[in-house]
C-alpha cells in the first residue's frame, strides 16, 4: 500500500467510472467526479460537462464516497480473529478482553521495559489504520484508551475523532480521569488538521454516575462529541435493574464492582437521557433501548446518532437487532465494525454487504448511505465527507463491479466479484492502484 498525505494530489484530475454513487442522489452511468485541490469540483453525468483533461477511466468500476467507519477500537486490530468463541455471551467476552490485556501488560513486565508496550500498541494502530484505508475507508471513530499512540493518528491521510476511554466505579478516581480528559482535549485539533479530540465513558457498568455528569458538562463547555456504549447486551441490562448477573460476578472477580456506582433501577433510557445534554453523541450499540429512548434520540437527531457494528452483534449478542424499528421512528444510525477483537477484519465494506444480505427492511441504497454519509453526520463531518457533493473532501473508494448487468445498480455491489480497488483520501490515493 502506498500512503500519500492529504492534499498532495495534483490538480485537476476527472476520473469516470462504469457508475457513481453520489450517496446524495441516485446512480449515475458513466459518471465523471472531477477533483481538484483535494476537494470534489464536480460530479457530472457527461464527460462533455467538464473541460478537465485527460480523464482516467476506470472502466468497469464504481465510485463511492468512501466509507465511513463510526466506532473502531485500534489497539487490538493486530489480533489474527476475534477474541473468545462466539455466542458464549457477552460478560464472557468481556473476560477474555480483560485477559488479552492483562496477558500484554505482563509480557511488558517480563521484559521490563514500557516500550515494548507502547511500541506494540503503536503497531497495532498503525495496521488498523492501514486495514482501514485498503477496505475503503477514510474516516473514523476511534475510541483509545489512556496513553494511546498519537504518532499513528498524525502520520495517516485519514480522518476523524479520537475518543479517550473513561472509567471508573470508585469515586476517588473521578477528579484524576477528569484531568486526564481535559488534557485530551487540550491536544484539540491536531498537527495534521484532520483528527479531533472527543470523550468516551465507556459504559453503564463502568462509569460511576458522577464521572458521567461531569464529562457530559465538560463536553458542553469544549464543545466536543461523547461516544459511549449503551444497551449492548442482555447482561448489562441485568446489571442495571438488579445488580446481579454475568456482569456483576465478572466485575466482582476483577474487584471492579461499586454498587453504590450505578443506582440499582437505573437503565438505558436514563443515560440516554444524561448524554442528550451533550453537543454531539454517539451511542454505540444501542441493542437493547426502548422505545421512550428512540423518541429521545429521535427528538435530538441533530446531534445524536446510534452507531450499529453489524458483525459484532452477530458475534457477540446474536439475535435480529432493531435497525428498520430505529430508521422508521427517526433514531440516526450508523454503521462500524468494532474491533478485531470481535470482528474479523474492520472492512466497512463488507459490513455492507454482510447487511445486504439479511433481512433488514431496508434498500441496498439506504445501507449504503448508513455506511458513508450516516457515519459523517454521526461524527461531524457531513460537510466535510460522506458523500459525493461538490466542495467535500475527495474521499472517495473505487470498487471494481461484475460485468452483469442489474436493474440497480446498488445490486452489483454485493457481487461476489466485487471488491474494493483503491481508496482516496483528500484526493491522494491511500491504498490501490486507480489505474
Amino acid at each position: 500500500m502506498t500512503t500519500t498525505h492529504r492534499n498532495s494530489s495534483p490538480g485537476p484530475i476527472a476520473l469516470r467510472a462504469r457508475y457513481v454513487f453520489p450517496v446524495a442522489g441516485p446512480p449515475i452511468p458513466g459518471g465523471v467526479v472531477v477533483v481538484d485541490r483535494g476537494r470534489i469540483a464536480a460530479v457530472v453525468a457527461d464527460p462533455r460537462e467538464t473541460a478537465v483533461r485527460p480523464i482516467t477511466d476506470l472502466g468497469g468500476a464504481a465510485i463511492l464516497p468512501a466509507f465511513v467507519n463510526a466506532h473502531t477500537h485500534l489497539e487490538f486490530s493486530d489480533l489474527a480473529e476475534p477474541l473468545g468463541p462466539a455466542a458464549r455471551g457477552f460478560a464472557a467476552w468481556i473476560r477474555s478482553v480483560v485477559e488479552n490485556r492483562r496477558s500484554r501488560q505482563q509480557d511488558t513486565e517480563v521484559h521490563r521495559s514500557e516500550k515494548i508496550s507502547i511500541d506494540a500498541r503503536r503497531r497495532a494502530v498503525e495496521s488498523g489504520l492501514a486495514e482501514s484505508a485498503h477496505h475503503g475507508a477514510a474516516t473514523l471513530g476511534e475510541i483509545a484508551t489512556p496513553g494511546w499512540p498519537r504518532e499513528p493518528f498524525e502520520g495517516s491521510p485519514l480522518s476523524g475523532t479520537v475518543f479517550l476511554e473513561l472509567l471508573t466505579l470508585d469515586p476517588q478516581r473521578v477528579d484524576s480521569l477528569m484531568a486526564m480528559a481535559a488534557e485530551h482535549l487540550d491536544c484539540g485539533m491536531f498537527t495534521s488538521g484532520c483528527w479531533r479530540a472527543g470523550l468516551s465513558p465507556h459504559a453503564p457498568y463502568s462509569v460511576h454516575l458522577d464521572l458521567l455528569h461531569r464529562v457530559v458538562a465538560l463536553a458542553s463547555e469544549r464543545d466536543v462529541p461523547l461516544a459511549m456504549h449503551l444497551g449492548e447486551s442482555l447482561d448489562e441490562l441485568e446489571l442495571l435493574s438488579s445488580h446481579s448477573g454475568p456482569l456483576v460476578q465478572l466485575l466482582r472477580e476483577l474487584d471492579f464492582w461499586n454498587a453504590s456506582a450505578v443506582p440499582r433501577g437505573i437503565g438505558p433510557t436514563d443515560y440516554v437521557r444524561i448524554l442528550s445534554a451533550a453537543p454531539r453523541v454517539l451511542v454505540v450499540h444501542g441493542t437493547f433501548l426502548d422505545a421512550e429512548a428512540h423518541g429521545i434520540l429521535a427528538q435530538h437527531a441533530d446531534t445524536m446518532s446510534v452507531v450499529y457494528c453489524p458483525r459484532t452483534h452477530a458475534r457477540l449478542v446474536g439475535g435480529n437487532y432493531p435497525l428498520a424499528e430505529m430508521v422508521e421512528r427517526g433514531v440516526p444510525v450508523a454503521i462500524g465494525t468494532d474491533s478485531r477483537a470481535s470482528n474479523p477484519d474492520l472492512s466497512m465494506f463488507e459490513e455492507f454487504r454482510w447487511l445486504a444480505g439479511r433481512d433488514t427492511g431496508l434498500s441496498p441504497a439506504a445501507l449504503l448511505e448508513l455506511s458513508t454519509l450516516a457515519g459523517a453526520r454521526a461524527l461531524g463531518y457531513a460537510k466535510e465527507t460522506g458523500s459525493l457533493e461538490v466542495g467535500k473532501r475527495a474521499d472517495l473508494a473505487v470498487i471494481r463491479l461484475p460485468e452483469r448487468e442489474a436493474d440497480d445498480p446498488h445490486e452489483l455491489l454485493l457481487d461476489d466479484e466485487a471488491a474494493i480497488m483503491a481508496t482516496m483520501c483528500g484526493g491522494a490515493a491511500v491504498s490501490g492502484n486507480l489505474r
